[in-house]
């Protein structure tokens, strides 16, 4: 019997394992951070993070998770398909 590569969740390749839900429910932020799947989030460098943050509210979207941080800032918002959306800006 030959083994199977595994996929980047470790499982073999073709397995249908669905993804696991944590022990005990989460809740606020936390609740936020859990993966759907293999992907956490997609994030993109914007030059501008201010207008980005004014794109992302004129398409009626709710950022959330402002932050600086060394080096940069960044906030995050959920896409019309549930999945977070990030974006981030560095000084030049």
């Amino acid at each position: 019997m030959t083994a199977r590569p595994a996929d980047p969740a470790g499982r073999p390749s073709g397995s249908a394992a669905p993804p696991r839900a944590p022990a005990t429910p989460l809740t606020g932020q936390a609740e936020r951070h859990v993966k759907r799947e293999s992907l956490d989030h997609v994030g993109l460098v914007v030059g501008d993070l201010d207008a980005a943050e004014r794109a992302v509210r004129a398409a009626g979207f709710v950022p959330h998770g402002r932050a600086d941080y060394e080096p940069g800032r960044r906030f995050h918002f959920d896409g019309d398909d549930g999945g977070e959306c990030e974006r981030v800006s560095y000084p030049a």
